[in-house]
């Protein structure tokens, strides 16, 4: 429904024919992250737990060394566009 107003000018009448559909979207969303967001509710600490170890500043894993970290892992990303691959030939 987003879309619509740009279009033409809203009516209620054009609105309440798509509020079904919008239903629909909303009622799927949620099935497909209902599991999800309940899993995440009841461990919270789940939540974070990929993102601690991704945290650029943290001196345990990055030696106190964040920008040179970052560097690092641009110059990776960038030869994996075709100068080489993944260095684990399982997923190479």
């Amino acid at each position: 429904m987003s879309f619509l107003p740009f279009l033409h000018p809203i009516t209620w009448k054009k609105a309440r024919g798509e509020l079904p559909w919008a239903v629909l979207f909303v009622g799927a969303a949620g099935l497909v992250a209902g599991p999800l967001l309940v899993h995440f509710a009841l461990h919270p600490d789940h939540f974070f737990l990929r993102s601690k170890h991704l945290w650029i500043f943290d001196p345990v894993f990055r030696q106190g060394k964040p920008l040179g970290a970052f560097l690092t892992n641009i110059w990776d990303h960038l030869l994996f566009l075709g100068l080489r691959g993944d260095p684990y030939w399982r997923n190479n």
